[in-house]
């Protein structure tokens, strides 16, 4: 098999590359305008992206009945629970709890972040005391991020820990209430706009 000259310059990149086998392409305008010949190389690009769906709890069987189409239940738990969801372009599927609990967050009415979407994505705050004046709040995310606030007083004799937990705590809250949001924005107008 001959290489195609278009990623020849790669060849030295060290990363993985998967090759893919084109079959013989010599009749086409395009691939010989870049002189491939039977193989190309390429590595994909990782992207992220939000979107907002609707979705209901559903099992599979009566998203089945409702799709009029067999569900595929091999990633779903032994009673089928999930979700029938539909996208922005109308598309309408089922997805496994597990699968779509772990990709998703339900907002208020009225696509609001809503103070239980905050209580509920703050997991777990851990509070230490640094030195003689300063609390320092370490807050574990639903999705593993970590946040980190401090509290410190002038005077040492000041010093009271529930309070600085307490400073910790809000800004902890108010910054995951802007994180939050960011992601709302960015599902209902999109990454860009």
């Amino acid at each position: 098999m001959s290489e195609c000259t278009l990623f020849k310059e790669k060849e030295n990149i060290k990363e993985p590359w998967q090759t893919f086998v084109q079959p013989n392409c010599g009749n086409c305008q395009k691939w010989n305008e870049i002189k491939c010949k039977e193989e190309w190389r390429f590595k994909m690009k990782k992207y992220i992206g939000f979107k907002m769906i609707e979705a209901e709890h559903m099992t599979a069987k009566e998203a089945g009945e409702v799709l009029q189409r067999s569900i595929d239940t091999s990633n779903a738990d032994a009673e089928g629970n999930g979700y029938l969801v539909k996208y922005p372009d109308g598309y309408t599927s089922w997805s496994p709890k597990a699968q779509f609990e772990k990709a998703y967050l339900q907002v208020g009415d009225n696509n609001t972040i809503v103070e239980q979407n905050v209580n509920d994505f703050v997991k777990e705050i851990e509070y230490q005391k640094w030195g003689d004046k300063t609390t320092v709040a370490k807050a574990t995310l639903a999705n593993g991020f970590i946040i980190v606030e401090s509290s410190s007083c002038v005077d040492p004799a000041n010093f009271n820990m529930d309070i600085g937990g307490e400073i910790c705590k809000e800004r902890i809250y108010n910054e995951v209430w802007k994180m939050l949001g960011f992601l709302l924005q960015s599902a209902k107008y999109g990454i860009k706009g």
